[in-house]
């Protein structure tokens, strides 16, 4: 897992319309009461159609909300089931963590591992998560 810096949103070329609504997007769910309201309902916060460009975008995004951005390369042959409940079980609350090419992970790593470490018990509540395909 690395800690990556932020990303000038300018430096991003996408429709600005596309790149308002995630801004809005990722700085609405890091507002304290949308994270109370949702924490009140028992339901995690999860947003966001796979596509290209999440991972430049998701830099500058961290940027804008000032959170910490983790990166997990799930097509990394290091990862396998035990790993990927363990990393997301220490990341910070608050953070964002991007998961690299969902759709190419490791193949020694098994759907319940990555759903687990996903949305499992040991899975921390108030992080965003992002997924590359």
């Amino acid at each position: 897992m690395d800690r990556r810096l932020s990303r000038d949103l300018s430096t991003i070329n996408m429709d600005e319309v596309k790149k308002q609504h995630a801004v809005d997007l990722v700085t609405t769910l890091h507002l304290p009461d949308e994270a109370q309201w949702y924490a009140g309902l028992g339901v995690p916060r999860r947003n966001g159609p796979p596509g290209t460009g999440k991972s430049s975008l998701s830099f500058a995004l961290a940027g804008i909300v000032h959170r910490s951005l983790y990166t997990i390369h799930l097509g990394s042959g290091d990862l396998i089931d035990d790993a990927l409940p363990f990393l997301m079980a220490a990341v910070p609350l608050g953070s964002i963590v991007l998961l690299e090419d969902i759709d190419n992970a490791n193949p020694r790593m098994s759907m319940s591992a990555l759903l687990n470490g996903i949305d499992g018990v040991s899975t921390a509540e108030g992080i965003t998560l992002i997924g590359t395909a």
